[in-house]
């Protein structure tokens, strides 16, 4: 490889890093309505200008942001029909997921699952509703993994961020909704490993649609979506 070729991978290396680790920074802030400014993620990041200004160029044309003309830029806010739009893919893709799963998954493929769900268990425990967050879509991710169309993978991997975000915002500071999840999770992985694919795919949906809920009334539905849903058990 010639020294310009090596320069040209540095630098694509450098402007997929920037990327990534700005879009980590920005979907991890509790904060939606924050302006940031290319300098000052430059120096809180430890990249150059030009990385960080290929990664917020890139990050514009995917609509993930807002330009702000002389003062940053911002996270762009989804709207309720976004957000139906968002949870409409979702379940289209995850209820087939369940459904081709459902009696086929192995035991080691369970006992992962089972790990994940673990993990959220202690998030609760502990009240780290981040890392919460993080496993909660690691779990939908690993269910469209174990079934292997990749389409799938890239079209829930693409949206893991935004709903990171969009979860931890509404209920970052209200953990007494996370186990809510958590027995959703249990239940769905229940009827995958020994019930039927249509109950699999009713108990993903009716999770999905939860989640749905609670994000477009900003939680204010909780108590009775969440009484609603045991009356249905």
């Amino acid at each position: 490889m010639t020294s310009t070729n090596r320069t040209g991978v540095r630098r694509a290396f450098e402007k997929d890093e920037a990327y990534r680790r700005l879009k980590t920074t920005i979907f991890s802030d509790d904060d939606p309505e924050r302006i940031y400014s290319e300098r000052s993620l430059s120096k809180r990041l430890n990249i150059g200008l030009s990385p960080i200004r290929s990664a917020i160029e890139r990050m514009k044309l995917e609509g993930l942001i807002v330009v702000l003309p002389n003062a940053g830029f911002l996270l762009r806010p989804l709207s309720p029909t976004e957000i139906a739009d968002f949870y409409e893919v979702r379940t289209l893709v995850e209820a087939h997921i369940v459904s081709m799963l459902t009696g086929r998954i192995t035991t080691e493929e369970i006992a992962a699952l089972e790990k994940t769900l673990d993990e959220q268990a202690a998030c609760v425990r502990t009240g780290n509703a981040r890392d919460f967050y993080r496993f909660d879509m690691a779990f939908h991710v690993e269910l469209a993994r174990i079934h292997g169309n990749q389409e799938m993978i890239r079209i829930l991997e693409r949206l893991e961020d935004r709903m990171y975000h969009l979860a931890v915002g509404l209920n970052g500071k209200h953990t007494e909704r996370l186990k809510t999840l958590i027995d959703q999770h249990r239940e769905i992985l229940e009827e995958i490993t020994s019930g039927t694919p249509q109950i699999a795919q009713d108990k993903l949906t009716k999770h999905l649609e939860w989640g749905r809920i609670m994000i477009v009334s900003g939680g204010r539905d909780f108590g009775s979506i969440s009484a609603t849903s045991r009356k249905r058990q």
